[in-house]
């Protein structure tokens, strides 16, 4: 199944919707303006996101930027931990998770710089 994210972006607030195939809403939080704030939310939320689209407005920008750069990397992450992870063993799955987390790290490090 594909997730579609939408956001609409004012001064303050981002209201953050995902939405099936189906057209059905998953997901609505209202957060703060902040791409911290996304972050966590779709981290949270745990599955892979197909498309982003945004509401124009005047944070539009800042954050499509910083958002572009840790959605890219969500997927990648997604994806490895959970394609066949029965077939790898824990020891394994643990060394993935770290290598992984770093690298999530630095990318979360270089979209706030």
């Amino acid at each position: 199944m594909s997730y579609f994210v939408g956001l609409d972006v004012s001064l303050r607030t981002v209201a953050l919707w995902v939405v099936d195939d189906d057209r059905d809403i998953v997901l609505e939080r209202m957060l703060d303006c902040e791409v911290e704030a996304i972050d966590v939310c779709l981290r949270k939320f745990g599955k892979p996101i197909t498309k982003l689209g945004f509401e124009a407005g005047v944070m539009s920008q800042m954050l499509f930027t910083n958002a572009q750069k840790l959605l890219s990397v969500h997927g990648q992450i997604y994806n490895l931990f959970n394609f066949r992870r029965h077939l790898i063993s824990r020891n394994t799955l643990r060394k993935f998770w770290q290598q992984a987390q770093a690298e999530w790290n630095i990318a979360a490090a270089s979209a706030f710089a």
